[in-house]
């Protein structure tokens, strides 16, 4: 639905994987002025959401409803789709947690990893990430 008020991690945990990826789409990036592209849920290539911002550049938005940690090998599989794919950035959206593995794997490329908690904070407010 259009419109999305925020939910909490629980909230979200309710939700199916299409949900998530449409709540994720318009309560995060289309609020940000994003082009927002939603990927057919099978085959999508580790794609979840397609983001063109005002100047044309692309990124790719992985998104993990867990309840547990996300570790290094999904951000290096989320790395190497960027790069397949052409897309200059990549965000990990996840409920769950972040492994320090994977925020050292990541750091100073051009990923955004973006946990629960924080997740839940963006939604609140405008979101500006």
């Amino acid at each position: 639905p259009v419109g999305w008020r925020a939910l909490n991690v629980p909230q979200m945990m309710a939700l199916s994987p299409s949900e998530f990826e449409a709540y994720v789409a318009q309560r995060i990036f289309a609020r940000q002025g994003y082009a927002v592209v939603n990927t057919p849920d099978v085959k999508d290539g580790g794609i979840d959401i397609i983001l063109t911002d005002v100047q044309g550049a692309t990124a790719v938005v992985q998104c993990k409803r867990y309840r547990g940690t996300v570790g290094a090998a999904v951000v290096r599989d989320l790395y190497g789709t960027m790069h397949h794919t052409g897309a200059t950035f990549a965000y990990l959206v996840t409920t769950g947690a972040i492994s320090d593995d994977a925020r050292r794997w990541a750091s100073g490329k051009p990923i955004e990893l973006i946990d629960g908690p924080q997740l839940v904070e963006l939604t609140k407010s405008d979101g500006i990430l």
